[in-house]
């Protein structure tokens, strides 16, 4: 009896993990803010199934984020901050760079549901609190030494945001190696690099 009760609680993640990946893949094909008849074809189950495993579109983008988060996170480098500066804001950028595009459609999904959904809002918010915190540490001797350190740390978090990357990639069509660019001009002045 217990077997039949872990095959079908094994069943139900199974389903869970495919509805995630259809709506995961749906956003990297540029789907925003995809149909739930499209997720549930493309997760091969009935709409139905879908809306048994998640209550409502903002459970399910918050589940997808927390994902797409987890994911990028098991893949961040990290940058030393005992380098020296030029290798540290060269690295810092690259790295910021290679999350923007990874989880470019997530938080651009994010963004889009952010005012109607609060929990994709604190999602949200502790993402880019945490980019924040990642700026704060690599560059700390120069925030220390800075006249206004909480100004100069808000300022390398807006450089090196998804928004300004947004903006130059998607708004101003801007290749993403231009867009790159400009992102380690900014730091490399706010810093005096």
């Amino acid at each position: 009896m217990a077997s039949g009760v872990d095959g079908r609680v094994r069943r139900g993640q199974l389903t869970r993990e495919a509805i995630l990946d259809a709506y995961v893949a749906l956003m990297r094909e540029g789907s925003l803010r995809p149909p739930a008849a499209a997720i549930a074809e493309r997760a091969g189950i009935p709409l139905r199934t879908l809306w048994a495993h998640f209550k409502n579109t903002e459970n399910l983008l918050v589940q997808a984020v927390d994902r797409w988060i987890s994911d990028d996170d098991q893949h961040r480098g990290s940058v030393d901050p005992d380098l020296p500066l030029d290798e540290r804001v060269a690295r810092f950028c690259a790295e910021r760079v290679r999350r923007m595009t990874n989880i470019g459609p997530a938080a651009a999904a994010a963004a889009l549901a952010d005012l109607d959904a609060p929990a994709v809002h604190a999602q949200r918010r502790a993402y880019l609190l945490g980019a924040r915190d990642e700026a704060a540490e690599v560059f700390a001797a120069e925030i220390r030494a800075a006249d206004d350190p909480e100004a100069l740390t808000d300022a390398l978090a807006v450089a090196t945001s998804y928004s300004a990357w947004h903006f130059l990639v998607t708004d101003c069509e801007r290749a993403p190696a231009a867009a790159a660019r400009t992102m380690e001009l900014s730091v490399r002045a706010l810093l005096g690099a």
